[in-house]
């Protein structure tokens, strides 16, 4: 399964009113997003902060090597054009962007190797680490020239697989592997950079190098080293997903585990909703915690209302799963994802919930 397979980046849309209020589980106003193609299995949302839209989406069977493609769209205005990709490529649809001439993609060719794709506003350029054992996994950017990835450092030969973080400062990646013991491996999956001095990233650390003994891992970064920051004992599993609203409003969550960081420890803050096999994304909106979500019923979306996790009326009125969300820089929320039938036939959608109203 794709973790993100398209993208769509809008703004200046038409204001929304919202009803709910900040404890509520009523369904807000949604405003459903135009597609550039409507011939895929799987879309993203991705705002970019300069008013670009991005649309990124898989398509099967489209080329010769590989069953899935992932193709890529821009719109400026009205017009969408498409960022023509390698066809030959099937990645995992994780992305970042700071505007219209700064789009990262890491891609994978033939479902093997790891790449690092970046679109200057006129063609990809490859960014690949001078270490071609680094495999990054997650991805944030802040600037052209301040862009932070995570992930693993794994060879045929590996006695052991450190976990690596990457900083691109404009000219080339500079790569920290973090200590790992012999016959260990760490793989980073999520990154959340709040500040120079305040960067976070989670994933799994575990004591053989297959990954089947793991415990969940977080780590943070204050501008000078790279620290762990102990989870509660007895967890197993790994973290997808780290989001922030500062040093002391940390969440991370992996299958059903979310935990909280304070500023000084964590909270378990596990989700119980019937039908939710696992977290698929998380994002702040008008102050509060989101979360798309795996989901076998006809509930696809949750908010955190301080207390427990509580069910949200998405943009659709039937079952969706695997919804991703993103906010932008006005605080507007951005989902996809694609609904279910009965019938096990899917189809993607993309939709938004304006910024709340200025005072």
């Amino acid at each position: 399964m794709l973790r993100k397979a398209a993208v769509v980046l809008l703004a200046g849309g038409a204001t929304l009113s919202l009803a709910a209020g900040p404890a509520q589980a009523a369904s807000p106003g949604w405003e459903t997003l135009a597609k550039p193609n409507t011939d895929g299995s799987l879309y993203d949302v991705l705002p970019v902060g300069d008013g670009s839209t991005a649309f990124g989406q898989t398509v099967w069977g489209r080329n010769s090597g590989d069953a899935e493609v992932v193709r890529y769209w821009l719109r400026q205005g009205t017009a969408w054009k498409e960022l023509t990709y390698e066809k030959d490529r099937a990645d995992d649809g994780i992305w970042a962007a700071t505007s219209a001439n700064d789009f990262w993609v890491l891609g994978k060719k033939y479902q093997q190797s790891r790449s690092v794709s970046h679109w200057n506003g006129t063609a990809w350029e490859k960014r690949n680490p001078a270490d071609a054992s680094v495999n990054f996994l997650g991805l944030k950017a802040v600037s052209a020239t301040d862009v932070w990835a995570v992930g693993e450092s794994r060879t045929d030969t590996a006695t052991s697989v450190p976990g690596v973080v990457g900083h691109w400062d404009g000219t080339s990646w500079k790569v920290t592997k973090l200590p790992q013991a012999a016959g260990g491996s760490t793989k980073l999956n999520s990154v959340q950079v709040n500040s120079a001095t305040d960067i976070w990233a989670a994933g799994q650390t575990c004591t053989d190098t297959a990954g089947t003994n793991c415990r969940p891992y977080v780590v943070k970064y204050d501008g000078a080293n790279w620290k762990e920051v102990a989870t509660p004992t007895g967890l197993a599993g790994s973290l997808t997903k780290v989001v922030a609203r500062g040093s002391s409003d940390v969440w991370v969550v992996g299958g059903t585990t979310a935990l909280h960081w304070n500023g000084t420890g964590w909270t378990r803050a596990d989700i119980t909703l019937k039908g939710v096999t696992s977290f698929a994304d998380l994002a702040f909106y008008c102050g509060q915690l989101y979360a798309g979500l795996h989901s076998g019923t006809d509930g696809a979306f949750a908010r955190w209302n301080g207390q427990a996790w509580e069910a949200v009326t998405g943009p659709v009125s039937y079952s969706a799963d695997g919804v991703r969300l993103t906010t932008a820089t006005d605080g507007s929320l951005w989902v996809a994802g694609r609904t279910m039938s009965l019938f096990g036939s899917s189809s993607p959608f993309a939709a938004r919930l304006a910024a709340p109203a200025a005072g």
